[in-house]
């Protein structure tokens, strides 16, 4: 794989309230509201037909199978006529013996004989007049408990007609002025366009709470906005991604290679090799195949994957189109003509990178010695009988390095005398009086070095994010930006083969113009759980001094940390 922007970068630069249950069980949709009557006559069940069409209205009678997306198969009893059976979406607010108007094919079962497919379910009436009472108090300016009993027992089942067609009737009601029933019929009217948002969003088969999302995301634009495109929900809606809104594309009738969907798979799948393989970035080829197999419904349905060559083709031809975009950058591959190995980035991480590397570059070149030579020299020799130690000819080198040079790197295995090399820094810097953090990605490795060091010691979130609160309250702009910066002129950095891509990035955006960085860790561990493989990089780019640490001098003989 080809090297990544870190290393490129480095020698580049270096070279040159929403309504409740009874809102929905009251209001499906708008459609519902000017259907409010209970009915005098219905029309006989029609024979059923295989492939016809119907349209039946009658009381909600049994539900004899309801699941948590409120699928239902339930029986509705006409007027006239023998029960229906139906399968559909069924909404858990609607209770037994509601009056609903269910529209659909007929189907035959080998076992129940026919049913009606619903494709639409309206609510007709509803049999509780306290309900109505309740939910008109509740949604409504102007009607309290009083007035809104008096509204249902004047108008019966027609009071919802009233307040949405004809609300100058409400001032036959004592205490009701025009103006009042003016503002009973617009707050009236907006809870209807949030009850028919949420109807539809359900029908389509988001669930309650993705529902009740999605209307606080885009309020009266819900049902515009997602029929456009449904894969916006996956950036704008928290707690949404691209596997449910992929879902709902059958729903609204968008095409299996359609551009949008595409686009968000095509990210969906950078994410996710970012996030659970450490991935900053994937060639062409490699990018459309894990997408391909992404999207392939086949694999889905049977656990093997054939490639569908219309997808791919498909995938190939939107990818300029994707790598240009807001989304995404490109860089060329080993070839460099913009081929299948050409690497594909989500912007953020690509952004990250070659910030990461033109900072680093920044500060290699303004290097600032805090000691002469002799000086050194001498500090060194006063640690040693300070802490009883001797200290080996390449941990001398670290600190000497790490206290003439912006940026270094400190490495080696387990026993090296990383901790020691780290001691005696803290002590010098303390006698220059140079501002300093210990900074370590986890808590677990702060505690150690705290302990270790006998000074502070914090993880790198909880100093960085304590910079953004100072910068919120100051009103600063956006995170990682700005001139407020870690109250250091010296940061060392432990454990840094666990720090990832976006966490260096922040954490050089956090630190001032000249602040001195010294990376202490270990290059052949694991590397971090997030995106990126900063400590390898860095070294590998042989541009940022390094010291490597190899006598051990915590083990004995026969260790077999010496052995190995």
């Amino acid at each position: 794989m080809a090297p990544n922007i870190l290393i490129d970068g480095v020698a580049r630069w270096t070279r040159a309230r929403p309504p409740g249950m009874l809102v929905r069980s009251m209001m499906l949709s708008a459609s519902h509201l000017s259907a409010t009557r209970r009915p005098t006559a219905t029309s006989p069940t029609p024979v059923p037909e295989g492939g016809a069409q119907a349209d039946v209205r009658g009381t909600l009678t049994a539900v004899h199978f309801r699941d948590e997306r409120s699928f239902a198969i339930f029986s509705i009893e006409p007027s006239e006529g023998s029960r229906v059976r139906v399968r559909g979406y069924l909404p858990p607010d609607v209770t037994l013996r509601a009056v609903v108007r269910v529209a659909g094919t007929w189907t035959h079962h080998a076992q129940y004989g026919w049913q009606l497919q619903a494709k639409t379910l309206e609510l007709v009436d509803h049999v509780d007049r306290r309900g109505v009472v309740a939910f008109l108090v509740a949604y409504t300016t102007h009607l309290g408990p009083v007035r809104a009993a008096e509204a249902v027992e004047r108008f019966d089942n027609r009071v919802f007609e009233v307040i949405r067609e004809r609300p100058e009737e409400l001032c036959a009601i004592r205490g009701i002025t025009p103006a009042r029933a003016r503002t009973i019929h617009e707050s009236f009217n907006r809870v209807a366009a949030i009850a028919n948002v949420d109807s539809w969003l359900r029908h389509i088969g988001l669930g309650k709470a993705d529902a009740r999302r999605v209307r606080e995301a885009y309020g009266g634009d819900a049902t515009r906005l997602v029929r456009e495109n449904p894969y916006r929900l996956a950036d704008d809606v928290h707690g949404i991604g691209f596997v449910t809104a992929d879902s709902l594309r059958v729903m609204l009738g968008i095409g299996p290679t359609s551009p949008f969907r595409l686009h968000a798979a095509l990210k969906y799948v950078l994410g996710s090799v970012a996030r659970t393989e450490g991935h900053v970035y994937l060639p062409v080829a490699e990018l459309v195949d894990r997408t391909a197999r992404q999207l392939d419904e086949r694999r889905a349905a049977t656990g093997r994957w054939d490639p569908d060559p219309h997808l791919l083709e498909a995938l190939r031809a939107y990818m300029p189109t994707f790598a240009s975009s807001d989304d995404a950058r490109a860089e060329p591959g080993a070839s460099g003509d913009g081929s299948a190995d050409a690497r594909v980035y989500a912007r953020e991480l690509y952004e990250d990178e070659c910030f990461a590397a033109e900072r680093l570059v920044q500060l290699l070149a303004m290097d600032a010695p805090l000691f002469t030579p002799d000086e050194l020299d001498q500090a060194l020799e006063r640690a040693e009988r300070a802490n009883a130690i001797v200290l080996e000819s390449e941990q001398r080198r670290a600190i000497a390095t790490a206290l003439s040079r912006q940026v270094s790197i400190v490495s080696g295995g387990p026993g090296v005398g990383k901790t020691t090399s780290i001691r005696v820094l803290v002590d010098l810097l303390e006698r220059r009086g140079v501002p300093y953090m210990l900074l370590s990605p986890t808590g677990k490795a702060a505690k150690r070095l705290a302990e270790a060091t006998l000074r502070g010691a914090y993880t790198i979130h909880r100093q960085l994010f304590s910079l953004e609160r100072q910068k919120e309250q100051l009103r600063r702009p956006k995170r990682g930006s700005g001139d407020v910066y870690l109250p250091a002129h010296a940061i060392i950095v432990d454990e840094a083969s666990m720090v990832d891509l976006p966490l260096l990035a922040w954490l050089l955006r956090s630190t001032g113009p000249r602040t001195r960085l010294i990376f202490v860790g270990d290059k052949d561990q694991l590397a971090s759980v997030g995106p990126g493989s900063v400590l390898r990089d860095m070294i590998a780019s042989e541009r940022i001094p390094l010291t490597l640490l190899t006598v051990i001098k915590r083990q004995g003989e026969g260790s077999p940390i010496v052995e190995a």
